[in-house]
């Protein structure tokens, strides 16, 4: 992965608290792990384990932290994802905007706006607690609401 990557990767990891259980999906080669407080337990789910567009996911351990770094550009319902999320902290990264032509040349399927995907966010529960951007990218710590 590349340095620019991982800086998005590490700025994600700075909301993870240290002892955290965090469940990464989409996590390519696992660069979030290395980059996370001490004590924290971490489980990688890629593609090939994982197919967040389908309702059959395995069995998911209990996680303190669900992850989904440039997960959702390529997600045809982003919502639908955010709602199976069970985790108490979700952390992304997403990026709206641009053309459909130019997201479709990039391999993305989802067209949210940032307010369309806080909107999903908050219909699966979760509050915005923080934001930071990141290139193009907003990078997002939400929380379960109660």
């Amino acid at each position: 992965m590349s340095e620019g990557w991982n800086l998005r990767t590490a700025h994600l990891a700075s909301w993870v608290e240290p002892g955290s259980m965090v469940c990464d999906f989409g996590c390519g080669d696992r660069a979030l792990r290395d980059a996370l407080p001490a004590g924290c337990d971490y489980i990688g789910w890629d593609r090939r384990e994982i197919d967040l567009a389908s309702d059959d996911w395995p069995r998911l351990p209990p996680h303190d932290v669900a992850v989904l770094a440039g997960v959702l550009e390529y997600v045809e319902a982003p919502a639908k994802v955010l709602a199976r999320m069970t985790a108490p902290a979700l952390l992304l990264s997403y990026e709206p905007g641009g053309s459909k032509d130019a997201r479709r040349i990039q391999g993305w399927v989802s067209d949210l706006s940032a307010t369309e995907t806080l909107d999903a966010a908050a219909q699966a529960g979760y509050g915005l607690v923080a934001v930071r951007m990141w290139k193009k990218q907003w990078l997002g710590k939400f929380r379960r609401l109660a």
